[in-house]
């Protein structure tokens, strides 16, 4: 089983920035899980020794989500919400 961690400053980001979208806090952990689950790497962010997964919504806001892989375990380094595409 696939288990999801989060570092302490994606944590408070994503706090943070659903607030300013004015997105529920329960709705932005959802909505990062689903941007893992479709796996769809981002074209235009990018890391060396990260992966950087996207999705956009129909509310017109992107997630990129910045992951560390280890084993079973990934570990959520950052989240990045902005207005419009990719």
């Amino acid at each position: 089983m696939l288990r999801i961690d989060y570092d302490s400053h994606a944590l408070k980001r994503l706090i943070k920035r659903s607030c300013y979208f004015g997105i529920d806090q329960e709705e932005a952990f959802i909505r990062v899980r689903e941007t893992l689950a479709e796996s769809r790497r981002s074209k235009t962010k990018y890391s060396k020794c990260n992966h950087v997964y996207y999705k956009y919504y129909y509310d017109n806001i992107s997630f990129f989500v910045v992951v560390h892989k280890k084993n079973a375990c990934w570990i959520i380094k950052t989240v990045i919400m902005k207005r419009g595409r990719e």
